[in-house]
């Protein structure tokens, strides 16, 4: 710590505050891990079922949250992808991060 003076013959303390830590996001447990790339891979899997219409589309799980990434032709291509996501098993929920055209 460092002290100086403050016009008026004042102290003034000057501190730096350390945390410890990285800047890594928290290490997510290997079996949770191993059950988001389950998840994915099954996202990734029924909208590939559907066709083209959602080659662009690329899901990622963190947790059990599905977000979709990637493009569509649509608001309703959108709202399909996101219908698709819900019913795979083991999803808690989905993150419409897709771009859309005129969205």
């Amino acid at each position: 710590m460092k002290r100086s003076t403050v016009g008026g013959g004042g102290w003034l303390l000057v501190g730096w505050l350390v945390v410890a830590g990285s800047c890594e996001p928290p290490s997510v447990p290997e079996d949770l891990a191993a059950r988001d790339l389950e998840i994915r891979t099954d996202v990734k899997s029924l909208l590939n079922a559907e066709g083209d219409a959602f080659l662009d589309v690329f899901p990622e799980c963190r947790e059990g949250v599905v977000t979709l990434k990637g493009r569509v032709a649509s608001a309703e291509g959108a709202a399909r992808a996101v219908e698709i996501a819900r019913e795979a098993a083991g999803v808690r929920g989905v993150v419409d991060a897709l771009e859309v055209p005129g969205r």
